[in-house]
């Protein structure tokens, strides 16, 4: 670690770069027969196994590894020919462990492998490494080093996570309701896919059979200590609408955490910085969370552009955890 704290003031380059440089360091003193290696261990949460199976697949096909085998709680890829196979295996508490030794290989697949841990990261509950060359603290200096504006992990999502069957209004819907839950807006180009992220929040919040409507959505909030206007307020008002429901899908994807006066705030500037991606929404910022979150939504948004769907559903996700929500364990 004490090398880390000296890289800015005696390499003059980036984290990044020093750690490369510390394995070729490493190489160049003990030859090249020098076997570097990395020990990992980790635990997941259940649903997002197959999701990390899937992500390291795509990985290795993205880097020109070779898939050795691969079923639905495991996968073991080989990232070069001179490297050591490297499995990825959860047990039935969802936990896995392991080591790849790698330092036969060129030097970017020691971080192709480092790179790939740094990635699926978010999707762990936890994770340890202990990298010989390096490399993983080096990344981690750097991602903690981004600005504190902007979202870095993104969870992995596909169109499976997509809602495509038809939601249902229940009979006493009103016209609000159908405006919001059945139409887009046509007076704006949003950066993020309204109908993916609407019907991923409306479906995830079925009452019954139905979806929620307008009197039912500000009950709920009232009742878990929201201050919501009278529904005469939300007419034509979709934005407003809109933040309701995401306010009520945080607190109650949040409900592990304690209902206190913060997790209220930090479900506001969820669905505040949520409506801004959406709906280019403003209107000023409620606390320094819808504000960082609010500057993170258009940073992206200068960065990408548009968000297709699935896309829109990464970033949706990643927002909840940037906000400082937390999902029951």
């Amino acid at each position: 670690m004490g090398l880390f704290l000296l890289w800015e003031k005696d390499t003059g380059c980036t984290r990044m770069e020093y750690g490369r440089q510390i394995a070729s360091t490493w190489r160049s003193i003990w030859g090249e027969g020098m076997t570097l290696t990395v020990y990992y261990q980790g635990a997941a949460k259940s649903e997002n196994v197959a999701v990390i199976i899937e992500y390291v697949e795509k990985y290795a096909l993205a880097h020109n590894w070779h898939i050795n085998q691969k079923d639905s709680i495991s996968i073991m890829v080989t990232p070069h020919s001179k490297s050591e196979s490297m499995e990825v295996s959860f047990d039935e508490k969802h936990k896995f462990a392991g080591f790849v030794k790698t330092g036969l290989a060129p030097d970017e697949i020691h971080e192709q492998v480092i790179r790939l841990f740094c990635e699926v990261r978010p999707m762990l509950k936890k994770l340890t490494i202990h990298d010989e060359s390096g490399c993983w603290n080096a990344y981690i200096a750097q991602g903690n080093s981004k600005n504190k504006n902007e979202i870095i992990h993104f969870p992995t999502r596909s169109e499976e996570q997509l809602v495509t069957s038809e939601l249902s209004l229940p009979p006493d819907a009103s016209d609000i309701d159908y405006r919001f839950w059945k139409t887009s807006p046509e007076y704006l180009t949003p950066f993020l896919h309204i109908p993916a992220v609407r019907d991923r929040m409306g479906f995830d919040l079925l009452i019954g059979q139905y979806l929620p409507v307008a009197h039912e959505i500000k009950e709920e909030l009232e009742k878990e200590g929201f201050y919501v206007l009278s529904i005469e307020n939300w007419i034509g008002d979709d934005i407003g609408y809109f933040i309701y429901v995401a306010t009520w899908w945080a607190w109650k994807q949040s409900s592990g955490m304690k209902a206190t006066e913060m997790r209220r705030n930090k479900c506001i500037a969820f669905a505040w910085a949520l409506a801004r991606g959406c709906h280019g929404f403003g209107g000023g910022f409620l606390g320094q969370t819808h504000r960082r979150a609010h500057m993170a939504i258009d940073k992206l948004e200068a960065d990408e552009n548009e968000a297709g769907p699935v896309r829109s559903l990464e970033i949706f996700y990643a927002l909840f955890d940037f906000c400082g929500l937390k999902r029951p364990e």
